[in-house]
């Protein structure tokens, strides 16, 4: 695309088939048009038949509430699908497609700065006199990468820009000399130690590797405009709501108890009082 034009002069709404026509290929233009009008509906249908999924396993893990996990006697989520349906047909409607690009394109940039700090808590050791420090130091480095960002690319002051990067840095720093590699995965926070000895494929260069990436997310978020950011905040809020209302309370108990049960019966047992019971009498 950018081999016919310059990024400059892309069309925002059908850069392809316009970009063909400026070149006299009407032939092409009407071919990718028509290539859009049938993807678009299908990228849509796939997004929808997806997210009732998703909520079902936040539902079963006390993110949201119960009723995102019930399934009707067709085996469908019927409710889910229904009011995942509806949220997404108002937003549609009502929320302007540039402001909902910069929240998708943000939010996606998020999710993968989170992965990468999840990475450097499974696979590094906080010090035993200091129990919080890798968490808490992570997440400064996060804050800092976006305040870096914002920085650079929006204020016009070197000396800030400068003084920001390197307090990133010296947070970095001291973070890696701190927080060693962990010899189990999850390390003494998580405990994930497993007796499957399979050898399976490690990131290198952790904390590096994942704390690079995390600096280059948040930079290109702080590009977005101050609409995206704000819808942003307002996104991530709107999580910590759910979270804080769903997650340890009676649903949060309720998903926990369905998870033992699960796993209980996965085991042979019909209760989780017998799996406790067998589980003591081998100890």
């Amino acid at each position: 695309l950018t081999g016919m034009q310059s990024y400059t002069n892309l069309n925002t709404t059908s850069a392809f088939s316009v970009a063909f026509q400026d070149h006299n290929a009407t032939w092409m233009a009407q071919i990718t048009a028509a290539g859009e009008i049938v993807t678009l509906p299908v990228v849509v249908l796939v997004s929808l038949l997806a997210q009732p999924r998703l909520f079902q396993a936040m539902a079963m893990d006390g993110l949201l509430p119960p009723i995102f996990s019930k399934v009707d006697s067709t085996g469908n989520l019927r409710m889910g699908a229904l009011i995942s349906g509806i949220g997404m047909t108002v937003l549609a409607t009502f929320v302007p497609f540039h402001y909902l690009n910069d929240l998708i394109s943000a939010g996606i940039l998020v999710a993968f700065s989170i992965t990468n700090s999840s990475l450097v808590l499974l696979r590094c050791e906080e010090p035993p006199s200091k129990p919080g420090f890798l968490r808490t130091y992570l997440l400064a480095f996060n804050v800092l990468c976006f305040l870096t960002g914002l920085v650079m690319t929006r204020g016009d002051s070197t000396l800030l820009s400068l003084s920001f990067a390197t307090l990133t840095i010296a947070c970095f720093l001291r973070l890696w000399r701190k927080c060693p590699k962990s010899s189990v995965f999850g390390g003494s926070i998580f405990q994930l130690a497993s007796e499957d000895k399979t050898p399976y494929f490690e990131v290198p260069l952790v904390p590096w590797l994942p704390c690079i990436g995390i600096f280059i997310n948040w930079c290109l978020i702080a590009q977005l405009s101050w609409q995206g950011l704000l819808m942003l905040v307002a996104y991530i809020g709107l999580t910590v709501v759910c979270y804080v209302g769903f997650c340890g309370n009676e649903y949060g108990t309720e998903s926990s108890r369905w998870r033992q049960q699960q796993q209980a019966e996965q085991q042979g047992y019909e209760s989780i009082a017998e799996a406790e019971v067998s589980e003591k009498a081998e100890t």
